[in-house]
């Protein structure tokens, strides 16, 4: 089984409607890290000041991400049971058409060589994984996906989607989301081949960080 990563190539712009000094805090994640706990949803309601009716998947500093109606009905089938999504509204209170904010279910970490970076964020313990190389394509191992979902979320927020669900969606927004090739392989960088945002008290006690 294949998987691709869809990322997003357009800047889009949605600016958060707080009040002055404040944040769109991430949903239950961390301080320090930002990672999400298991089960974690975005807002139910979101107010943005700007935004582009145009996006298909737009990527946020907020820990969700956000999807067109047209992406959705595209992965129609999967979504109900993979993505939780909620409501975006313009500063007005009046709800966006068309787009929704979004997390996965099930979280995937896409993994590299033996150089690739990890260690444990020290305020909540959640492994931070870096691949590398780069340039190098991503993969994830078999027990990563035993679960067999079409939608998975990568290390930062974007879709990881199973081969079918690539072939549904074409080519039809080429120039505004690309897909890389998530491979599923036996893991070469050492780790455990299960691991996760965090670690098991097994895996944990042996835990090494390969950062300074």
């Amino acid at each position: 089984m294949k998987y691709f990563s869809v990322v997003d190539v357009n800047e889009y712009c949605f600016t958060p409607a707080v009040e002055q000094g404040e944040l769109v805090l991430t949903p239950g994640g961390c301080t320090e890290c930002s990672t999400l706990p298991h089960g974690a949803r975005p807002p139910e309601t979101l107010r943005v000041l700007n935004h582009r009716s145009n996006a298909i998947l737009a990527y946020t500093c907020w820990g969700f991400g956000i999807i067109s109606d047209q992406l959705l009905q595209l992965l129609s089938g999967h979504w109900q049971n993979d993505l939780f999504v909620g409501t975006l509204c313009d500063g007005h209170g009046r709800v966006i058409d068309g787009l929704h904010t979004y997390l996965a279910r099930e979280r995937v970490i896409l993994r590299g060589g033996e150089q690739s970076q990890h260690h444990l964020c020290g305020v909540c313990g959640a492994l931070i994984y870096t691949y590398l190389p780069r340039n190098s394509s991503p993969y994830v191992a078999p027990e990563q996906v035993a679960t067999a979902r079409g939608i998975y979320e990568g290390n930062h927020s974007e879709l990881v989607i199973s081969q079918s669900l690539r072939e549904q969606i074409g080519d039809r927004w080429s120039n505004q989301i690309r897909f890389c090739e998530v491979r599923v392989s036996e893991p070469c960088d050492g780790l455990p081949a299960t691991i996760g945002d965090w670690l098991s008290p097994e895996v944990r006690a042996s835990y090494h960080s390969n950062e300074a």
